[in-house]
């Protein structure tokens, strides 16, 4: 028999996929895996996080207040302080910190160790009492749900993949950091709608009706920097959509 020997041609070691395809396929393939981790994970999170001892919620507190521009207001305090035990009671509202920092964006929100912080310029514009109620239930609801804690523990959870699985200073991690960024803020977004429902009737309860709420998102609505498209990758939904939601519990 005999045997013909040919010389392979030059594009025996190309490969028939192009670089460019191959590069999609793998990132794809990457963050597809991270964000099926990251979801796993964040459950795990949140299973995990009601067992966290209040001591250790307290040092965290803490901490995170000493890298914050506090403004001493005892003033906004005791007179927040005085709504809040409309909502829940003297003994409750006993249990939590009213704090204001310098900011010029109308904010509020919840930190570890039971701590409420406003801005400067919520207090300056928000003086309606069921307003400030509607916040300040708001805050509540996320203390009640462990959603501050939940959030500092996916952060931390996002950054630690992000490092390990990528260079940790390059392109790939900043393209990660944000793609798994946008997962996070539909948690965020899920929570605040719950805080929201949580605080509306809080002051359904205490003042009768849901109009407080409303009315702040009305301000808000005419402030907010993001169109509803944008608003879906912000941590915090549409306010337009928040106030939907307050009037679909009216119904």
């Amino acid at each position: 028999m005999r045997v013909d020997y040919k010389q392979p041609d030059s594009s025996v070691n190309v490969s028939k996929v192009s670089p460019l395809k191959r590069v999609i396929q793998l990132f794809t393939g990457l963050m597809f895996s991270l964000i099926i981790i990251y979801f796993v994970l964040g459950i795990l999170v949140n299973l995990f996080i009601p067992y966290i001892p209040a001591s250790v919620e307290t040092r965290m507190g803490k901490v995170i207040l000493s890298q914050l521009p506090i403004e001493k207001n005892t003033q906004i305090a005791d007179q927040y302080r005085s709504i809040l035990e409309k909502l829940i009671g003297i003994d409750q509202a006993s249990q939590y910190s009213i704090e204001v920092i310098d900011s010029p964006e109308i904010n509020a929100f919840a930190i570890p160790g039971s701590i409420i912080i406003f801005s400067s310029a919520f207090v300056n514009e928000i003086k309606d009492e069921e307003m400030i109620a509607f916040v300040l239930g708001h805050e509540i609801g996320h203390f009640k749900h462990r959603d501050h804690l939940k959030r500092y523990g996916r952060i931390l959870l996002l950054y630690t993949m992000v490092t390990l699985f990528t260079d940790s200073d390059g392109t790939l991690a900043n393209l990660s950091t944000d793609i798994l960024s946008k997962t996070e803020m539909k948690f965020s977004q899920n929570d605040e709608l719950k805080a929201d429902a949580f605080g509306a009737e809080l002051i359904k309860n205490t003042y009768g009706s849901y109009d407080g709420g409303i009315r702040f998102f009305g301000i808000i609505s005419d402030t907010y920097n993001y169109g509803k498209v944008a608003s879906y990758f912000s941590s915090h939904p549409h306010p337009e959509k928040r106030m939907e939601a307050l009037e679909n519990l009216m119904k």
